[in-house]
């Protein structure tokens, strides 16, 4: 069976279809057992529910090395989930399916900064929770479009399931009826043909809704800090030039190198920003090792990992092209999705964060 999102000429090895099944199975497995402990022991409740609740309801929280180290756990198990069932499918990803997932990242950005500025309470807008949510919108998304062929059907599947989630959003957030104006654009499903537009109208979607509810919970506002976007956009420039340079150099391109780079930068500039200029403080535990020894040197190490993750997903690439392989292609086009994911959702909330005081 095989699902194509990607290149055709692209084939996968001939590994047991029984094989990656029962990987499949084992990591789900895990990865509910560790969710279960981390709820049913009180000893762990206290490193990784507890803090959650503290950050809904208001109160100082941050990560600790508990939590740290089982969220990068689930972190890299969902990875090497996304990549088997995309070999068990026989899925074939492709560039424009990575940057359709762009929507999403940022209607995760925006739900979490309506939820700093106290717009209303909910948990789900609390991280990991909330990359949890968008993520599993996402993967629902792609099901459908992928699993079942009838075009209307599928189109009308999206319709419900936008439909869900735009009320559940509007609920959540309690804002006035212009978010609901996405509503409208549902019918937009059943006139875009392609399978990643209509993945990529769910996320657009969201965004939308969740935009209208930031510009007019900030509309009264007056005072913006203009000072962090200027500095931001001066230092994404600069890895940008960077970026595409390294790629030049190579020989290998710069189509994976960029997004990677300019995501991570983001992140590390808008957390830069906020702690040496207006006084945040970081609640990661190896970022803010780092920041505490030396907020420059957190910030080049950013700028660095970024490069050189987008350097080996762009290497990747290359070999996949090199040996026809459609398993490699995914594990280079994952490493983007990620990459992207963890620098753009959480610098683009930070960056809006200090821009608006909150």
């Amino acid at each position: 069976m095989s699902i194509g999102f990607s290149d055709e000429k692209l084939s996968f090895s001939r590994r047991s279809l029984k094989r990656v099944r029962i990987e499949i199975v084992i990591t789900v497995a895990v990865m509910i057992i560790i969710g279960v402990l981390s709820l049913a022991l009180s000893e762990l409740r206290e490193y990784i529910i507890n803090p959650v609740i503290r950050d809904a309801l208001g109160f100082p929280s941050g990560y600790n090395v508990v939590n740290t180290a089982i969220y990068a756990t689930e972190l890299a198990l969902s990875a090497y989930l996304v990549y088997t069932i995309c070999l068990y499918f026989g899925i074939r990803i492709k560039y424009s399916y990575v940057l359709m997932f762009i929507p999403y990242v940022l209607s995760a950005a925006f739900l979490r900064v309506l939820e700093d500025i106290g717009v209303r309470f909910h948990y789900v807008f609390i991280s990991p929770l909330l990359q949890i949510f968008i993520g599993a919108v996402f993967v629902s998304s792609s099901l459908i479009v992928g699993l079942i062929k009838r075009e209307t059907v599928a189109s009308s599947l999206l319709v419900v399931l936008s439909v869900a989630i735009l009320a559940f959003l509007y609920y959540s957030i309690g804002s006035s009826p212009y978010a609901l104006i996405p509503l409208a654009l549902t019918p937009l499903y059943h006139f875009i043909k392609t399978k990643e537009g209509k993945i990529c109208l769910t996320g657009a979607l969201m965004m939308t809704l969740a935009l209208i509810s930031l510009v007019e919970a900030v509309i009264g506002i007056r005072a913006f800090h203009t000072a962090p976007a200027k500095m931001a956009t001066a230092i994404l420039l600069m890895v940008s030039s960077l970026a595409v340079l390294m790629g030049i150099t190579l020989g290998i391109g710069f189509s994976m190198i960029l997004p990677i780079a300019v995501a991570q930068a983001l992140d590390g500039s808008a957390t830069f920003i906020a702690i040496t200029m207006y006084g945040y403080y970081e609640k990661h535990v190896v970022s803010g090792a780092l920041i505490k020894h030396s907020p420059v040197l957190y910030l080049a190490l950013k700028i660095i990992l970024g490069v050189s993750v987008g350097i080996l997903a762009q290497y990747v690439s290359r070999e996949a092209d090199r040996q026809n392989s459609a398993e490699l292609k995914n594990v280079a086009y994952i490493l983007l999705l990620y990459g992207l994911a963890l620098g753009l959702g959480p610098g683009t909330r930070d960056l809006i964060r200090i821009i608006l005081g909150v």
